[in-house]
């Protein structure tokens, strides 16, 4: 498989505050490159990169027969991004550089239907997603995936359904950690007598 980072393209619209929201999807990898399986899946998971839309992305007819094909389980939402998983978690990806196309969302769209009627929410806890990584964590179980980075970001992951208190209290204390690495950075790297005056 090859693909690059997806256009998000708001502005198509032409109002200004929309143009504003124009954006290349998040790779979390280096461009231009061969990323070794289950790297981008990891990195999809852990939020450090963003699935590809279907429209960027070149797939050999041989690797979605070796993976099954897609997975019948999932209509509408999620769908994609469970073909992406079952190739990222086997076979290496190219991942280029540059936008190849531009995803306008339209009204009628499944995110967009999921979105308005209160079913969906990316930011939220939802069943779909829910859905999605109960069905990977399954899926890569069920392939023998041991032994990789995957796991334990997937379990936390699913730590956000399963142990929602639990997630709510470790997600503050990181970024607790952040925010004290930050601060420390800032005055640790200083004299105190320039902080003082500041």
């Amino acid at each position: 498989m090859v693909y690059n980072s997806t256009w998000m393209w708001h502005g198509w619209t032409n109002e200004p505050e929309d143009i504003k929201l124009d954006r290349g999807r998040a790779l979390g990898v280096q461009p231009d490159r061969v990323v070794l399986p289950p790297t981008l899946l990891t990195l999809c998971l852990d939020g450090q990169a963003e699935a590809p839309g279907t429209c960027s992305m070149l797939i050999r007819r041989e690797t979605i027969a070796t993976v099954g094909g897609c997975e019948e389980s999932f209509r509408g939402m999620f769908e994609d991004q469970a073909l992406f998983a079952k190739i990222c978690a086997r076979s290496p990806v190219f991942v280029a550089s540059g936008h190849w196309d531009r995803y306008r969302q339209h009204a009628r769209s499944c995110c967009h239907v999921a979105q308005a009627i209160g079913t969906y929410d990316p930011c939220q806890p939802n069943a779909d997603h829910l859905n999605y990584l109960s069905w990977l964590e399954q899926y890569l179980s069920a392939r023998g995936l041991q032994d990789t980075d995957v796991w334990p970001v997937l379990h936390r992951a699913l730590d956000r359904y399963r142990h929602p208190l639990r997630f709510r209290l470790e997600s503050l204390l990181r970024n607790w950690q952040k925010i004290y690495r930050k601060l420390a950075k800032i005055f640790w790297s200083k004299p105190l007598h320039s902080i003082v005056e500041n």
